[in-house]
Parts: C-alpha cells; structure tokens; sequence
C-alpha cells in the first residue's frame, strides 16, 4: 500500500514506537527529515538546517528523532543530532566524528544510542553511545569487515546487523550487550537493514531484486543460545 503523501524521493522511513507517523529521510531540494501522519494523512517537515539531514530514528518514547547532519553549523563529517519529533526546539548536536556517523537504534531504555561509525583499518563498525552524562561512545562490533544498519530487539537481548564478511551483503545477529558471547549469520542469499516485526518473533530484512524476508526467531533463557 503506497502512502497517500506527494511524490517525492523518499529514503530510510523510520517508524514510530506507537506505528501512527513515519520519519522520511526526503532527497530532493530539501534534504530535510519530513514526518508522515497516518491518521491525518498530513506530512510535516521536521529539519530546516541548510545541510542534508538523513536516516531518522526515533527514541523509544517518541519524543525526540535523531539523525545524522552535515549541518553548516557542524564541524567535519556529517554527524548525530536529535531533536524533538513535535517540532518545537532546535536541533542539538550529539557527536563530532571525523568520518560520516549514522544512527541505528536507540537501546529500549532510551539511555543508549547505537549508531554506524568508520574506524581506521576496520572500516564501517557498530558503535554504542551513553545519552546521558559526557556522551562517550565505544566500538560494539568492529572487524576488517563493514558492519553497519544494527537494529536492537525489543527486549534489547538481541542486535542484528549488516556484514559483508562472507564477501557479500548478509545479516547477522549476537547478544546484546555481550555481542562477544555468540554469532549467527540469518541469511544466505544477501540482506541489507533488519527491522524486528511487530507480529511476533521474527527479523525482516531486504534481500535480493527487492524482496523482503523473514526470519523466525526462537530464543532460549541463556546468553548466547539462539536458534
């Protein structure tokens, strides 16, 4: 079913935790992040600073969206912000990378932020960032490979991801936040950005010649035991 807003070059739609809006990552003239209401079939542009604003995510109680900018008023790579999702305020700058930094998932509790860095010699890596207090962040899976697009499960036990170890596209899952405590590779014929369904168990994720798949999950009480 094709959302009923105006033609325009919509990338990256990231749901609201309640399902009723959608944040747009809109690449056009106005490279701003837009919101698409279901219910009043109404879409708001969200970001109104002079640089592209892209790939929104927003926290889990819906107040706040954060993305990636390379607003004029930032130094370097296009970088994390967030903002209100109402509209009101401004945008605040989260972190100050050297290379492009994107945001993934928020942590259930809302206290963390997993996002897409570039490390020297490990290229794209998984990074997780403390909202709270001086905003550290820290490596969370990096490789010789391109790990990146981390989706966290709901109870926060699990994180998927993108990987071209196997020398292709594919998704992979571990134990979060112990992500060195197990490995599985869920596909086999290439996926690109896992979602976790809101029906059930189960990860989705774009495959080849623009197919959307699904995966079954069944889990067990331990860390690290996964089917």
């Amino acid at each position: 079913e094709g959302m009923a807003g105006p033609p325009r070059a919509y990338a990256y739609p990231g749901r609201s935790p309640d399902g009723q809006r959608v944040a747009l990552d809109t690449r056009d003239q106005k490279n701003d992040i837009w919101i698409w209401d279901f219910s009043r079939q109404v879409l708001t542009r969200l970001t109104t600073a002079p640089g592209p604003d892209t790939d929104p995510v927003w926290t889990p109680d819906g107040r706040r969206i954060a993305f990636s900018s390379n607003n004029l008023a930032a130094v370097g790579a296009p970088s994390l912000f967030w903002q209100p999702a109402d509209g009101t305020g401004t945008a605040e700058q989260l972190t100050t990378g050297v290379q492009t930094q994107i945001p993934s998932a928020f942590t259930p509790d809302g206290k963390s932020l997993v996002f897409r860095d570039t490390g020297p010699g490990t290229g794209r890596d998984v990074k997780v960032m403390a909202i709270e207090g001086d905003r550290t962040s820290k490596a969370l899976i990096h490789t010789p490979f391109d790990e990146q697009n981390a989706e966290l499960s709901p109870d926060g036990r699990w994180i998927a991801y993108q990987s071209n170890q196997s020398g292709q596209d594919e998704i992979h899952v571990r134990p979060f936040p112990a992500v060195d405590s197990g490995h599985w590779q869920i596909s086999t014929e290439g996926g690109s950005r896992p979602l976790w369904a809101r029906t059930g168990p189960e990860w989705l994720f774009g495959g080849l010649v623009g197919r959307i798949i699904s995966v079954p999950v069944q889990a067990g009480p331990a860390v690290g035991s996964a089917n």
